[in-house]
């Protein structure tokens, strides 16, 4: 009976926002109220269970597919990694703890830092101690990579607010006229400076500007308008990489969601959109082509934001 009940609420989804599971990718942009007419016909509970419905499918198909998530050692796989931890999933994530992997790259969540040496912090130190007059320099030198980035974060109490702001600053006007990849790592870098409260907020408003700015280019609105404008010519559709496209759509999602601009008043149907979009067999795949190289990474920030999505659900009262 309640197999039936959660059925009837996927139905519910299916016939009233025109999703269809097989290609959901392409469904119409939802309503603003979408999140709020569900819970109002259904009740927050059944949502909650059919997340976790979702979640259990997209965590099948990411145990499929442990081959290329280990091949394919990239940024998703730390945050997947970091994700497993901070929500106490199951998931078994050894098979990432290569020690040929592991070097001394770091990455950052829920105040987390994922495989950092104790060595290279030292080393981080001494440098910053050493050139202390010269970090802006030395930031904007190397601010093509992630890490010089996120070392900020490390250092913080080396820099003092005049510099920390133009770093803050930097990053913002670098993301304005940089490709999606830049923009969307800017904005994460952002995020976790804001989420630190670092040097007492100073760089929050860069932060904020960004999103601003973001939130019309990677919103599912802007997606499913680009889509629509690629439709109408072959031309153009040969050309675009959707599998890239739906991929920047979902990170710059699942990062908003962590940063608290995405929530269950404040564009929720985007959370809407991305319960939708899964597919039947557990991933979150592109339209019109086959997403082989961004598959498990679509999939990866979709079952993040579903985790996101159930834990404001259960925080709601």
């Amino acid at each position: 009976m309640k197999i039936n009940f959660i059925s009837s609420c996927i139905v519910f989804l299916i016939l009233t926002f025109n999703i269809n599971n097989a290609n959901a990718a392409a469904t119409k942009p939802f309503p603003k109220d979408t999140l709020q007419h569900f819970i109002k016909n259904y009740g927050k509970d059944s949502l909650i269970e059919i997340i976790d419905l979702k979640l259990k499918s997209a965590e099948n198909a990411l145990f499929h597919n442990k081959n290329e998530l280990i091949n394919d050692y990239t940024v998703p796989v730390m945050e997947y990694v970091l994700i497993n931890n901070q929500f106490n999933k199951i998931l078994d994530t050894s098979f990432f703890e290569k020690p040929e992997l592991m070097l001394n790259d770091f990455y950052m969540l829920y105040d987390t830092i994922y495989h950092m040496h104790p060595d290279t912090i030292k080393s981080i130190n001494r440098i910053t101690k050493e050139n202390s007059k010269m970090i802006y320099k030395m930031f904007t030198q190397s601010m093509q990579y992630l890490y010089p980035k996120l070392a900020v974060i490390l250092v913080i109490d080396e820099l003092n607010n005049d510099t920390y702001k133009k770093i803050a600053d930097t990053l913002y006007r670098q993301s304005l006229k940089s490709i999606a990849a830049t923009q969307l790592e800017n904005f994460y870098v952002l995020t976790e400076y804001s989420k630190r409260n670092l040097k007492g907020g100073l760089a929050n408003a860069y932060y904020s500007k960004l999103f601003k700015h973001l939130f019309p280019l990677y919103n599912y609105d802007a997606y499913y308008k680009s889509i629509k404008k690629f439709e109408e010519s072959k031309q153009m559709m040969m050309a675009v990489n959707y599998g890239e496209m739906y991929n920047n759509h979902l990170r710059f999602l699942a990062y908003a969601t962590y940063s608290g601009n995405i929530n269950l008043v404040d564009n929720s149907k985007e959370l809407m959109q991305v319960l939708a979009a899964q597919t039947s067999f557990g991933y979150w795949d592109s339209d019109y082509v086959k997403n082989e190289d961004y598959l498990e990474s679509s999939t990866i920030y979709g079952y993040w934001i579903l985790l996101q999505f159930k834990q404001l659900l259960l925080e709601n009262k």
